[in-house]
């Protein structure tokens, strides 16, 4: 029994819980999921595709924190991946007597927007800390970009040799065919997919947007919840053109909004890697990113996607591949690349492989 534990209840960590999961069954490992009461994993759950054990939201404090202890070892788990790096998730791992089965996935060496901030007393930061201390006694840690791993490596000489790499592979929804009622008839677009936030570039964007602008210029669709800034939401009074879809989006939604995109742009000020992308790619769309290498190791630029660093390069982005010749090479470079590198199972059985030989040592 492998268990894929998490303390979230929703958004792109849910979703990378439920997908890994949902491998390791492809790859024949019986698989649990321990999530908390209200976590969005319910339409798996219809389905019966995936085993569930919910908890209740815990703390230290409450004896809701040892009873969740006690279901994980009454599993008998010869596995538990632990899919976030929550306060929450660490103390379960630090205290279950089970580290040297646990597997911390870590998305981020530093934490988003406040990265600048916390670097000069990350050290008194109690969730850092506490990762820290959880990562030193479990038995592997997982990172999901060549860059990112880097980074931890070079941040924590000494777990260095923990680490292990898989290449996120795409989230796609089980069930969809419900087009946003916000895009009625809108088709062949831009799109931006995700949660709003300061790290994510939305002004870049918006300036971007302003300069590609054309009697015929195809829309720019915004999905995703989130707060703008007060300068995002000045340029938009501005931009007609461009598409909010400013709530969570259903599963069943995804996937026509990415079927029906031009492309699917990721302008991010920061990212250590974006489960974005490969959905994009999974539906055979072309992206544009900024420079940042936990983007651009995933982008073969010029075929499956264009790497940018200004609102200027980004709306140049846009216009070419409004051209349809390089739009439909860089389709079918899309499809050849992802087929290549972005498959679960392949990836998630390399690192089982790697587990088991360390376990063999």
């Amino acid at each position: 029994m492998i268990i894929v534990f998490t303390s979230n209840t929703r958004g792109g960590i849910i979703q990378f819980t439920v997908q890994l999961a949902k491998t390791f069954q492809k790859l024949g490992k019986e698989c649990q999921i321990m999530a908390p009461e209200g976590a969005l994993i319910e339409t798996e759950m219809e389905h019966k595709t995936i085993r569930y054990k919910k908890v209740k939201t815990f703390s230290a404090k409450n004896r809701d924190f040892q009873e969740t202890i006690k279901q994980l070892k009454t599993c008998e788990p010869e596995l538990v991946f632990y899919t976030d790096s929550s306060i929450m998730s660490m103390r379960v791992l630090i205290h279950s007597g089970m580290e040297k089965r646990s597997v911390v996935v870590m998305h981020d060496v530093y934490p988003h927007v406040t990265r600048e901030r916390l670097k000069t007393r990350l050290v008194n930061y109690p969730a850092d800390r506490l990762a820290y201390s959880a990562c030193k006694k479990c038995l592997e840690i997982l990172l999901l970009s060549e860059s990112c791993r880097n980074e931890y490596k070079k941040r924590y000489p000494n777990l260095a040799e923990k680490t292990l790499l898989m290449r996120l592979g795409a989230h796609v929804p089980s069930k969809g065919d419900c087009l946003p009622a916000e895009l009625a008839d809108i088709r062949d677009y831009y799109l931006f997919f995700g949660r709003i936030d300061q790290y994510k570039g939305i002004e870049m964007l918006l300036k971007a947007f302003q300069n590609y602008r054309k009697s015929d210029a195809r829309k720019l669709v915004i999905a995703g919840a989130g707060e703008f800034s007060e300068h995002e939401k000045a340029l938009l009074k501005e931009l007609p053109e461009v598409i909010l879809i400013h709530r969570f989006l259903d599963d069943g939604e995804i996937g026509p909004l990415y079927e029906n995109a031009r492309a699917v742009v990721l302008p991010y000020i920061e990212a250590s890697q974006s489960g974005v992308l490969p959905i994009a790619y999974h539906y055979g769309k072309p992206v544009i990113v900024s420079k940042l290498p936990g983007l651009v190791e995933n982008v073969l630029d010029g075929e499956t996607g264009m790497v940018v660093d200004s609102p200027e390069t980004l709306a140049k982005a846009m216009l070419q591949m409004d051209d349809a010749q390089v739009y439909e090479q860089m389709q079918k470079a899309v499809e050849r690349y992802y087929e290549a590198e972005f498959n679960w199972e392949r990836n998630l059985g390399v690192v089982l492989e790697k587990l088991d030989r360390k376990g063999e040592r």
